[in-house]
């Protein structure tokens, strides 16, 4: 690969700034057709306080901005692979069926070969982002309030993705380039300094909030959806109309009013009547698992050199598939197997049959099993995506930090050192999450790529970090 990269910036009497710049990637693992392309890009911004005059007069206004731009990024996004003695290939071997070794088969120790059961969409081309973002920044009171508010959209093209299609057609997967998926939304960012003091004393308050709206526009003709995941009773999908991307699944049936439907079994010991819940034969979308609502927060305290800083944030409005629910289900180790005491038990908000053999009435009286033939059944519970969604929000304290930089006094003899100061420092310390997620973290996903929302038994725990750092500066 090699690129051109061209930047230019234009400056007026320090109030009007225009930039623009320009890049040309070419790559040759793409087809010849598709191995150039040209990104730009152009932003300006207005300081209206070093514009107009009588601004300057204004003595709680220190700083006014206000900015827009309008940027195309383009990148391959292939993947790549490493190996002993092998450099990554930066997806080198990604736009045509391959033949890993297979040993042992099917002539024992002689070599041979199996289909990797992947297709590529032919002339697949660079994924494209065009983005427009316009913004207003202002800082009051010698800079001890200060603010910013952007509004931003964004349109992704071309974007590639490996989705899973029909085994009779002899390929498990195929690459392509699918559809179109576009993002808007604003960011707030507020900043005070309620406290500085010329002892040094100097106290530090902020918040930030983003909101994201992301749609699926389109995908390739003849697509009504695309699979980002594949092998659970809940996987990740990208459907025009919907968020990007949405979670889709088992779930059970139920009752105009919303109470599950029940049907009856026989206790295979006692032969008493049992009642199980039905499971819907489709499955239904259970909502987006990106974060609509992003806020942040930050505070210090500083005193001679000495400062306490933390930093929390609050995630809200998306689902997550807490896969680990089914194993720990099976195996009698999670909380929910053991909410009844491994009794018989009247499932929640359900329904069943009245006397007249059509009509669902609520269910006050019937049991269901508490053992294993139902907590690690498929068909009533394991297999039911819907027990084990729960909403993604939680609420993190990310850092809480205590450093001190030695003063200047203490190093005027030691000439050659410059600044020295410690840190000791906790981070993830503390998570908040709703009642109904007894599972793990909502940030930890089994993918770190667009498939984002599901976790398995494969994930760590969480964990809190805890450290310390010296720095010094010749």
């Amino acid at each position: 690969m090699y690129a051109f990269y061209a930047d230019l910036t234009l400056g007026y009497k320090d109030f009007f700034y225009l930039h623009g710049s320009g890049r040309n990637d070419n790559i040759s693992i793409l087809d010849a057709s598709n191995r150039s392309f040209f990104y730009p890009g152009v932003d300006a911004s207005f300081i209206f306080t070093n514009a107009i005059p009588t601004l300057k007069d204004v003595s709680f206004l220190d700083y006014g901005k206000i900015r827009a731009g309008i940027t195309k990024v383009s990148q391959v996004n292939l993947g790549g692979a490493t190996g002993i003695g092998v450099y990554n290939t930066a997806g080198a071997y990604a736009l045509n069926s391959t033949y890993g070794l297979g040993p042992g088969y099917p002539f024992g120790s002689l070599a041979s070969f199996s289909a990797n059961g992947g297709l590529v969409q032919p002339g697949l081309k660079p994924e494209e982002t065009q983005s427009f973002e316009a913004g207003l920044e202002m800082s009051f009171l010698q800079r001890r309030v200060s603010g910013a508010v952007t509004y931003y959209a964004q349109k992704s093209t071309n974007q590639t993705v490996n989705t899973s299609i029909s085994t009779a057609s002899g390929y498990s997967g195929l690459l392509l380039n699918a559809g179109e998926v576009q993002n808007r939304g604003f960011e707030a960012d507020l900043n005070l300094t309620p406290i500085r003091v010329e002892n040094g004393l100097t106290v530090t308050v902020g918040g930030n909030y983003n909101y994201n709206n992301n749609e699926v526009i389109s995908l390739p003709a003849g697509i009504s959806q695309l699979a980002l995941s594949t092998g659970g009773n809940a996987q990740l999908y990208a459907i025009p109309g919907q968020p990007y991307p949405v979670l889709r699944g088992s779930y059970y049936q139920r009752t105009e009013d919303g109470l599950v439907k029940m049907t009856t079994i026989k206790d295979p010991f006692t032969g008493e009547a049992r009642y199980v819940p039905l499971r819907a034969t489709d499955s239904k979308v259970f909502g987006n698992t990106q974060p609509k609502h992003k806020y942040g927060m930050n505070a210090s305290i500083g005193y001679k050199g000495l400062t306490l800083a933390g930093q929390g944030e609050l995630r809200t409005g998306y689902v997550v598939y807490n896969s680990i629910g089914e194993d720990l289900d099976f195996t009698g180790r999670g909380q929910r197997s053991a909410t009844y005491g491994r009794q018989d038990f009247v499932f929640p908000n359900s329904a069943i049959l009245g006397a007249d053999g059509k009509t669902y009435v609520p269910n006050s009286a019937g049991l269901t099993p508490g053992g294993a033939e139902f907590w690690a059944s498929t068909a009533y519970n394991r297999g039911v995506a819907e027990n084990f969604v729960t909403s993604g929000k939680f609420f993190k304290i990310r850092e809480v930090s205590l450093s001190y930089a030695l003063p200047a006094t203490l190093l005027e003899k030691a000439s050659f050192v410059k600044g020295v100061s410690v840190n000791l420092y906790g981070r993830n310390l503390f998570t908040w999450v709703p009642k109904e997620n007894i599972y793990t973290d909502p940030e930890f996903s089994f993918s770190n790529s667009n498939a984002i929302g599901i976790n398995t038994n494969l994930q760590t725990p969480p964990t809190k970090f805890y450290g310390a750092s010296l720095n010094a500066t010749f």
